[in-house]
This record gives C-alpha cells, sequence and structure tokens, in this order.
C-alpha cells in the first residue's frame, strides 16, 4: 500500500468511524461560525421538527473539500433517524453505466423465472436512516428520476414485514444552486424537491479564524488512530495555517495535520513547526528555518 492510498485509508477510517471518537447525537460541531448560524437558521429553526419529522432532502454545496459530508453526518446524528445507517456514496468514484446498478441494485432471475432475488444496493441498506450522495450533478437522469421516485412517497420508505423504513436524501455538490438550475444539471423537478433546504459551505480561506477549531478536532482524532500524544498545535504552527489560501479547503487541512501527527514522535504533546509536512511549506512559498 503507498502513501497516498495509506492516507485515504486512514480518512476513511475516520469517517466512517466517528461515532467511536463521538457517541450519536454528539458529533462535533467542527465548522466555521458562519456556517454555523447558516446551519442554524436553515435547519436549526422554527422548520427544524418539520425537517426531522418528515425527513425532508438537504442539499448542502460548497467547494470541494469544505466538509460537505461532515455537515450530513451531523445532520443525520441529530435526526430522529440517528440510531439508523448512515450511508455515503462517492458518486464521482463509481463509473456512470454502474452508478444505478450500485445505487438500485437490480432484479436478476434465478433457474426458476417466475422467482426474482434482488442484490443489495446502497438505497436498500440506507433504509431506516440516511443516504448521502456527494455529487449529485453527475446522476444521469434515469437515476435522479429514481430517486425522485423514490422521495415523492411519504416518507421514502420500504415495507419491511410489518415495519415502515423511512430513509432521508441528503446530496451534495461543489455547484451552487443558481449555477445547477441555469446550467439544468438536474431534472427540474427534482432539483426542485431536493433543494428546499440548502447549506451552502464557504471556502476555507475566508475563515482563517476557525483553522485553530478544526486543527483541535484533527489532531484529537488523528493522535488517537496513530497512537501519538499530539492533542494541541503552538501559537507558532496555528500562524502559518491561517496565512496559508487552502485550495483544498478543510480537506488538505485534514491531510496536513495527518502528515504531521505521523512525523511527531512518540510523547511528544504539541505539533511544532518542524512536524509540517515539506510540501506544506512549499506551497505556502516561506522557508523552513
Amino acid at each position: 500500500m503507498n502513501v497516498h492510498s495509506m492516507d485515504s485509508h486512514w480518512h476513511q477510517i475516520l469517517i466512517e468511524n466517528l461515532d467511536v471518537f463521538y457517541p450519536k447525537g454528539k458529533v462535533p460541531l467542527i465548522f466555521p461560525l458562519n456556517d454555523r448560524e447558516e446551519l442554524k437558521k436553515r435547519l436549526f429553526s422554527r422548520n427544524l421538527n418539520r425537517i426531522l419529522t418528515y425527513k425532508t432532502p438537504v442539499f448542502i454545496t460548497g467547494p470541494k473539500g469544505t466538509g460537505k459530508e461532515y455537515w450530513a453526518r451531523y445532520i443525520h446524528s441529530h435526526s430522529t433517524l440517528r440510531n439508523g445507517p448512515f450511508i455515503s456514496v462517492n458518486t464521482e468514484a463509481i463509473p456512470p453505466s454502474f452508478l444505478e446498478f450500485y445505487l438500485f441494485g437490480r432484479e436478476e432471475e434465478k433457474q426458476n423465472p417466475n422467482t426474482r432475488i434482488r442484490r443489495t444496493a446502497k438505497v436498500q441498506q440506507a433504509f431506516g436512516g440516511t443516504l448521502f450522495l456527494t455529487e449529485i450533478t453527475i446522476l444521469s437522469y434515469a437515476v435522479q428520476k429514481r430517486l425522485y421516485k423514490m422521495i415523492q412517497r411519504k416518507p421514502a420508505a420500504k415495507e419491511a414485514g410489518d415495519d415502515v423504513q423511512p430513509i432521508r436524501l441528503i446530496v451534495g455538490s461543489r455547484f451552487n444552486l443558481s449555477d445547477i438550475s441555469e446550467r439544468k444539471l438536474l431534472l427540474k423537478e427534482f432539483f426542485y424537491r431536493i433543494s428546499i433546504y440548502n447549506l451552502s459551505l464557504t471556502p476555507l480561506k475566508q475563515r482563517p479564524d476557525n483553522i485553530p477549531s478544526l486543527v483541535s478536532v484533527f489532531l484529537k482524532l488523528y493522535s488517537k488512530v496513530l497512537k501519538k500524544s499530539v492533542t494541541i498545535a503552538s501559537a507558532d504552527v496555528l500562524n502559518f495555517l491561517r496565512q496559508y489560501n487552502w485550495p483544498g479547503n478543510i480537506d488538505e487541512l485534514r491531510n496536513v495535520i495527518f502528515e504531521s501527527v505521523k512525523c511527531a514522535k512518540n510523547g511528544e504533546k504539541i505539533l511544532q513547526r518542524q512536524h509540517l509536512p515539506e510540501s506544506f511549506w512549499y506551497h505556502l512559498k516561506g522557508p523552513l528555518s
């Protein structure tokens, strides 16, 4: 396993095991103040009960790396479906021709042509919980139609014995709503149905004062995974991190902290400038002296 795939592996472990570090319903709100206020206005408002009770779709928009999946998990962990599964699908990593099957499965005949089976698919895995699609605009119109049909049911549900298991759809996109509408990236009826509640995330470079709180969370998470003692960053490190423009947003910051924690020696408790990776200094265009 090369370094890049190993890093991706650790990041995936963290995403999939947030509840290990933070119990259900207590996933940390680690994102910027302006986004937090946006969430309060759009979600935790007078419409909150309606949103949670009726499993209303949520559309999360923002540049790549701004933390859309973390927000989706936060919404899920505070909803009435928080005890159900959270299924995340990286739509950009799946071949378009395979995506419909990956989401919905397909019926296949057994030896008896009158008997049909349905392979387990992501939509089915999400029953009783939340389905998050990372980039909704790449879905074909055929897939959009099936998702639209699914969420049109009130609530979107499947019969499972005597129980009705709801499913909530949360979608993400790097495009804002006006761009999606103007470029007709989504079917009109589907777009209007899923964009009633929109959470818009801003780039990290526009909120440098929020970097310390993000660094604190990532240090604690990666210290647990890598079995290191680093839990705080020096003022020197935080100043350098604030100076950087973070084109990769939160994902890039997370990568830098991950590499930094790996460089820390066992027993070191404070992240110092010498722990920051060379790639960071190169892009910052500042010498390590």
